[in-house]
């Protein structure tokens, strides 16, 4: 495991790690299936295991579960419906999980550098980042459509742009521990976000966000 002095480089999963997306797109859902006409059957929690999970294909993607099989709209007519609703609905909803800001500013403030990664649709991460008002808290952001890259791909892509740091990814899902180990990073499994058991598996975890600032404390140490 690397050890967390000397990490200079931070990647951040975005959805069940910076804000709970779920509530927000449940209601882009329902609000896209209301313009359609059709009754929403199922519960938040039936798409949680979505979450951190590619939505470049539709094929096994949240839009194909939540589309009826009787449709008369292709799931990729779905997927952009849903989508259209996003940025109102974000706006409205959206919040990033208690500390995030002002951990972000705190790890800055110490010398650190900043990424933002995700599996979501560039739309989708840009409405994230508006709604939020966080853009300005990262060095670098992109998610794997941008490129048609994946996870793993894009690790290795930030880290060679900031000359090769030494990097932690902090995310909820196995895929974040997996794009680590690939890479040579520190993971950090977030224990409040949609991964379940899965980051358990990580080096380390956190039950809060602002538990961030006591693991990557090396700046404060050295003054």
């Amino acid at each position: 495991m690397i050890n967390p002095n000397d990490v200079n480089l931070i990647i951040f999963d975005m959805d069940g790690t910076i804000l709970p997306s779920l509530m927000p797109f449940y209601e882009s859902i329902k609000r896209a299936f209301a313009r359609l006409g059709w009754p929403v059957t199922f519960k938040a929690e039936d798409i949680n295991q979505f979450f951190g999970v590619s939505t470049a294909s539709t094929k096994g993607s949240v839009y194909e579960f939540i589309t009826p099989p009787d449709s008369h709209i292709s799931i990729e007519e779905v997927r952009e419906r849903v989508r259209a609703e996003n940025d109102e609905v974000f706006r409205e909803m959206a919040q990033t999980y208690p500390g995030v800001k002002e951990t972000l500013k705190t790890l800055r403030q110490r010398g650190y550098k900043l990424a933002q990664y995700t599996n979501a649709a560039t739309a989708y991460l840009n409405v994230i980042m508006s709604s939020l008002e966080i853009r300005d808290y990262y060095d670098y952001v992109e998610c794997i459509e941008d490129n048609h890259t994946t996870k793993p791909e894009l690790v290795r892509k930030i880290r060679e742009h900031f000359g090769g740091s030494n990097a932690a990814i902090v995310g909820d899902r196995i895929h974040d521990i997996e794009a680590a180990r690939e890479n040579d990073c520190l993971s950090i499994g977030v224990l409040f976000g949609y991964g379940g058991k899965e980051p358990e598996q990580a080096d380390l975890t956190i039950n809060k966000f602002d538990d961030l600032l006591s693991i990557f404390d090396r700046k404060i140490l050295m003054t």
